[in-house]
């Protein structure tokens, strides 16, 4: 998070963060988006200077060090030929190479580790989740990995630890992004490794593992970014969750959020399909449409008086 800055919306000098990944500058308070597309003139982490980061000093050799790794340290590996003909020898060490690796690779007890931090890596990428999640994620496979065998450290177990750190981290995905995001997995295979994981972890007597409650405003957003909502529409979203949790809902917080996110959509310019929602979502059209049953007789209640009039409210089809 940066200094302040003027937001429009809010009509004040307002926190503001910075998104680098993306380059946006988000008000804390609303947020709204203050400016786009921002380049960050700082020098490249490779040329190993920055005048702007006189603390920072990326200069290493060889991987960055990591705490989770017992051991972890620069290695050697030296191939000792019989022969003294120079040539005999490069014959002779060339020709051992591949061997050598695979020696080196086994030898190694923290290998199999570093590859499962490799794939926790590549999900996280893939789902676009924050730093704080893929550390989280590697610090539980870290704690896994000693009561754990190779085979059953498989593609779901390492999407099951990632799951797990983006539910408690309040970035929530949903198990179909899962499964894509770990080469097609399948879902009763994540549910299971998950299970199998809060067992393990969770000793009677001392819980590591908690986990927060799934809810929908956990999704909402990123839904309503990937359908293209101005913040005007993401707000009364969000607040049409706030007031519909003082209802009685049913359904699940992904399904809810699909609803909440249809109405917002029938309500403000941006119209927006049951279909086009259920492919932002991954959630059956169907489902979309119950959830909207659901919440239909109570939007005098939820639905803010700034975002839509009751008479654009008796607009709206009955279902």
């Amino acid at each position: 998070m940066d200094g302040g800055d003027y937001c429009l919306d809010c009509g004040r000098v307002t926190e503001v963060a910075h998104d680098h990944a993306s380059g946006d500058a988000i008000c804390m308070e609303c947020g709204l988006v203050l400016e786009s597309r921002i380049i960050d003139e700082t020098a490249e982490w490779r040329t190993f200077a920055s005048d702007d980061a006189a603390d920072r000093d990326p200069a290493r050799v060889g991987a960055p060090s990591n705490p989770l790794i017992e051991g972890h340290m620069l290695e050697t590996v030296t191939v000792v030929a019989n022969n003294n003909n120079a040539g005999k020898m490069k014959e002779r060490w060339v020709g051992q190479l591949p061997s050598v690796a695979r020696a080196a690779a086994s030898s190694n007890p923290n290998a199999s580790l570093v590859r499962g931090f490799g794939k926790i890596d590549d999900i996280c990428e893939r789902l676009a989740v924050n730093k704080i999640v893929k550390d989280l994620a590697c610090e539980i496979y870290a704690k896994l990995h000693p009561h754990t065998t190779r085979k059953s450290r498989d593609n779901a177990t390492v999407a099951a630890c990632v799951h797990i750190a983006s539910q408690k981290e309040n970035q929530s995905r949903t198990l179909k992004e899962m499964c894509m995001a770990a080469n097609g997995v399948a879902e009763k295979k994540i549910v299971s490794a998950k299970n199998s994981i809060m067992r393990l972890l969770n000793d009677k007597d001392r819980p590591t593992l908690e986990l927060g409650t799934e809810q929908a405003n956990d999704y909402l957003k990123r839904f309503a970014y990937n359908l293209g909502l101005n913040n005007h529409a993401i707000r009364a979203a969000q607040e049409i969750f706030k007031k519909s949790q003082e209802l009685v809902i049913r359904g699940t917080p992904k399904s809810v959020a699909a609803g909440i996110i249809y109405i917002t959509c029938q309500l403000c310019g941006h119209k927006r399909s049951a279909r086009d929602i259920s492919l932002v979502a991954n959630t059956a059209e169907a489902t979309i449409k119950k959830s909207y049953k659901e919440l239909h007789p109570y939007l005098p209640l939820i639905v803010p008086s700034w975002f839509a009039t009751q008479n654009d409210l008796q607009k709206l089809y009955a279902p």
